[in-house]
């Protein structure tokens, strides 16, 4: 069994420790630079309204970074998902996550106009997709319920080695 953070509201998205430290640690590199970013990918777990993030993208070459920006623009983040997917056949798109180079884990109306829009266009096992601003020292986890954007509360929990992952939409 491995150590995961629960992220709950109507939907769970859990993420493992050993994933969320190395997001971290990333994010901690650009301290006070610019905004990075990319796309958090994983499982739906079978039969429950629940997704595992098994990894995350860095940012690419064509994407859009300024010190309040970050633009996802390159599409060799969802080349890294179908690969995995053409292996597994679980793995999918979960959501979106952003840094910002000062503490304030806030949505800004450029990013709640942005995950809506993501949320509108996206074609996945679940319409419940993770939006995640990273900070130095703090962290945030949206996702829309209903059409509104709920911020998720944070839990650590620990996941059973026997949860079964359905297949990702080709």
């Amino acid at each position: 069994m491995s150590d995961y953070l629960l992220f709950k509201d109507n939907v769970s998205f859990l993420i493992e420790g050993v994933i969320f430290a190395k997001l971290c640690d990333f994010v901690a590199e650009y301290d006070n630079k610019s905004e990075v970013g990319g796309i958090l990918y994983g499982q739906k777990v079978i039969g429950r309204n629940e997704y595992i993030i098994t990894g995350f993208t860095k940012p690419f070459k064509k994407d859009i970074t300024s010190y309040s920006t970050f633009v996802r623009k390159d599409k060799k983040h969802f080349k890294v998902i179908k690969s995995i997917w053409l292996e597994d056949k679980t793995t999918h798109f979960i959501g979106d996550w952003h840094s910002h180079p000062i503490d304030i884990v806030n949505p800004s109306n450029e990013d709640v106009i942005s995950w809506k829009e993501i949320a509108m266009n996206t074609r996945n096992v679940s319409k419940n997709l993770l939006f995640a601003i990273i900070s130095k020292d703090s962290y945030s986890f949206y996702t829309f319920v209903n059409k509104k954007l709920e911020k998720l509360e944070v839990e650590h929990y620990t996941l059973n080695d026997d949860w079964l992952v359905e297949e990702a939409i080709k």
